[in-house]
């Protein structure tokens, strides 16, 4: 038996290109569709976590850069760090002014996104020439490394030792 096929003539076998061009595109939104499914939103979450704190570090050394210290201090912005958030603070101290696009001083992270520093206290300073330093004002011996989890993967923000780049 004979199937009619209406881009075929008679005694010819084969694929005509409609038919592999229909193939492929079914194919192409199989994988599309696949490979959306399996990027997880907390992995867009993640992203957007680390972007928010690159920008809130910058934030604050462009404070310190610009805000002349008063005689006798020695420090002037900084984040405090903890598991699940971090504020802004003002030699060592909290303060009432906001990070960018925040509503606070602090800024909590995403639901299931946790945060590890490998700064040995939990405040990064940094002094009138944009450098990182301790809560006690002398710089530091490393780079900080401030590594953002959401249990499958994870996102470091480096800030460099001597200079105070923010890659």
């Amino acid at each position: 038996m004979t199937v009619f096929h209406p881009f075929r003539k008679c005694g010819h076998n084969g694929f005509t290109a409609l038919d592999v061009l229909l193939v492929l595109m079914i194919v192409g939104i199989a994988a599309a569709v696949g490979v959306s499914r399996s990027v997880s939103r907390t992995t867009f979450t993640l992203a957007t976590e680390a972007e928010t704190l690159k920008t809130h570090l910058r934030y604050v050394q462009y404070r310190s850069m610009s805000d002349a210290l008063a005689p006798g201090q020695t420090l002037t912005w900084g984040l405090r760090f903890n598991a699940g958030s971090y504020d802004l603070v003002y030699n060592n101290a909290a303060t009432s002014r906001r990070l960018p696009n925040e509503d606070s001083p602090s800024h909590t992270l995403a639901k299931g996104i946790t945060m590890t520093s490998s700064l040995a206290g939990s405040v990064l300073h940094f002094n009138e020439w944009g450098n990182p330093v301790g809560a006690d004002a002398t710089p530091l011996a490393a780079d900080v490394l401030i590594t953002l989890t959401d249990g499958s993967a994870s996102r470091t923000v480096r800030v460099t030792q001597n200079t105070g780049f923010i890659p």
